[in-house]
């Protein structure tokens, strides 16, 4: 069951400071995302271009099915592109994974594209790439969908699911691969060094190719686990062209797993400072791969906001 409010309760614990850059950050040379488009027809002219986000260890093949769900039931026609971000999938990879830098991916992405405006859904690490590129070109992103993530820094200590994350990450690190020769190996493997949940067994084996007689991680594994402090972390901007120095003025729904850790009430208010229009969803019953264990209420709830709420 899905419930909704908006800009947050009354009575809020003390904001949580989000993670910020010295002034003079260090810019990484911006990729060319590897990206799916769906619906790329004359009739979505019409209607803002929609952007989803995969997390940590997804990719755009994550996506796919649920994406094109979701353009087959909105109202209005909408172009929906699925990339994968960096050091996923079949994008390139690249040093560093600051928020700044996956941000500008995006708004890369759209000047390749010609896309002026555009609505961006994240989830996890997505969402907050989301956030960071609304909150530094809020004239480029008209509309946010963030799932089951804050737009704050997490830490191993916080009480949140940010441990989990960290210790799968160092578990797949430390796996013998040159030594394995199939997907079975490497399951049995994960298996050995305790990550007996299937389901995440079988998310991480997305990012392991098969090859004739060996496997690769096709992820940039070792680029993500050294960039885990900036993942975890979340900045703004740095210098003139994607500072932020103002709250995110368009509608934006925050939608969380009530099973999940990441989105908590301790949050809040920093969500309002940030993005003081939001509205924030909940379905109670899911975790934190809200899409995947509730499609349906999650496509759902997306779908009115893009029909009925979003403001074109």
């Amino acid at each position: 069951m899905a419930s909704l409010g908006s800009g947050g309760p009354s009575q809020l614990l003390p904001p949580l400071k989000p993670a910020t850059l010295p002034s003079a950050p260090v810019a990484h040379p911006l990729p060319s995302l590897h990206y799916l488009d769906l619906n790329r027809r004359e009739d979505t002219k019409d209607h803002l271009p929609v952007l989803v986000l995969h997390g940590l260890l997804g990719s755009s093949r994550n996506f796919r099915g649920w994406a094109s769900t979701l353009h087959e039931r909105l109202e209005k026609p909408r172009r929906i592109l699925v990339p994968d971000l960096r050091n996923h999938g079949r994008s390139p990879h690249v040093a560093g994974m600051s928020y700044r830098d996956m941000a500008q991916d995006v708004l890369r992405l759209l000047d390749q594209e010609g896309i002026e405006k555009c609505v961006v859904v994240g989830h996890s690490m997505g969402g907050k790439v989301a956030a960071a590129a609304g909150l530094s070109h809020p004239d480029r992103i008209a509309g946010l969908v963030v799932m089951d993530i804050a737009p704050v820094a997490y830490s191993v200590s916080d009480g949140t699911n940010w441990q989990d994350t960290h210790e799968v990450i160092s578990l797949l690190s430390s796996l013998p691969l040159s030594s394995l020769s199939t997907k079975n190996e490497v399951d049995r493997a994960l298996q050995e060094k305790g990550l007996l949940d299937g389901g995440m067994r079988a998310f991480a084996l997305t990012n392991v190719v098969q090859g004739e007689a060996s496997v690769r991680w096709e992820i940039n594994l070792a680029g993500i686990e050294s960039a885990l402090p900036e993942i975890a972390a979340f900045d703004v901007g740095g210098d003139d062209s994607t500072s932020c120095s103002t709250a995110y003025p368009h509608k934006t729904l925050f939608l969380n797993g009530g099973k999940s850790k990441y989105l908590r009430t301790a949050h809040l208010s920093t969500i309002a400072q940030l993005f003081p229009t939001f509205s924030l969803a909940t379905i109670r019953d899911a975790g934190h791969w809200v899409h995947a264990e509730k499609p349906e209420e999650t496509l759902n709830i997306i779908q009115r906001y893009l029909d009925e709420e979003l403001e074109e």
